[in-house]
């Protein structure tokens, strides 16, 4: 298919998702020099030579260990992907088989936290080029940390995928993971951020990511901290309020989906 440029490869059944342990999976090598958007769910699509594709979507993919025949670390050879996009599938060893030096933005959205065995974070690749991290909170995530900090020109950060601001959402029980993450950085290490997105943080958690990252510049916050503040007491809204006053002074914050003011 020399010409194609777009492709939609999906699982032709009405059966549920796979689970890691079903190996009815292969690896489907395409002769495709012009593709440039490929969306791939269940079995593994992808070029076998150097390509122009600059998008791809993988949904509903296991650990390309179980895919017939194995895919090896960093096998599949994308010089100019711009964007993935990673759902319902562990990413961990998805992004070891891929070699993106390219990447500029990477979203993951799962309604589970998945396995991060440390042979896999420790093969994770880096990400020079990525400016752009869209990856759903469920709390501690070794495949996150590894990413992150593999990240060093990371400039937006969202804990959810753009444009799926209405879905389900369950709040990590001990705050954004990021603020962990950055725990376990230098100072010196931890990427430009300029813009962060969260579906829940209380306003004394942003101001502590503040003083972590203070390139930040941007917060937007899609559970407003007062109106969703767990402890309705006078004395607790007073506080709550107060403390979004003041990050709102240190950095411009947009509540839902409300435009930035600057």
């Amino acid at each position: 298919m020399p010409s194609l440029r777009r492709l939609h490869s999906v699982r032709l059944t009405n059966s549920p998702a796979p689970n890691d342990g079903d190996s009815h999976r292969v690896y489907i090598p395409l002769d495709t020099p012009k593709l440039c958007k490929l969306w791939i769910a269940f079995h593994f699509t992808a070029p076998q030579a150097a390509t122009r594709l600059k998008f791809l979507s993988i949904r509903y993919m296991v650990d390309p260990a179980f895919i017939a025949p194995p895919i090896s670390p960093g096998q599949i050879y994308l010089p100019e992907l711009l964007e993935l996009q990673l759902s319902s599938c562990n990413p961990g060893p998805i992004l070891c088989v891929l070699s993106t030096p390219a990447l500029q933005v990477l979203s993951f959205n799962s309604v589970r936290l998945w396995s991060g065995p440390s042979e896999v974070v420790a093969a994770l690749p880096n990400f020079p080029h990525l400016r752009d991290l869209q990856w759903v909170d469920k709390g501690p995530d070794p495949i996150f940390d590894a990413v992150f900090q593999n990240s060093p020109i990371l400039t937006r950060y969202s804990t959810y995928v753009v444009g799926s601001e209405r879905g389900f959402f369950t709040p990590p029980e001990n705050g954004p993971t990021i603020l962990r993450t950055l725990d376990g950085m230098g100072s010196s290490s931890r990427p430009p951020l300029e813009e962060v997105q969260f579906k829940e943080i209380s306003s004394a958690q942003a101001l502590s990511l503040l003083d972590a990252v203070p390139t930040i510049k941007r917060i937007r916050i899609l559970r407003d901290p007062v109106e969703w503040l767990v402890e309705r007491t006078d004395e607790a809204i007073e506080r709550e309020t107060a403390l979004l006053k003041r990050l709102a002074q240190r950095v411009d914050v947009a509540i839902w989906l409300e435009p930035w003011s600057h």
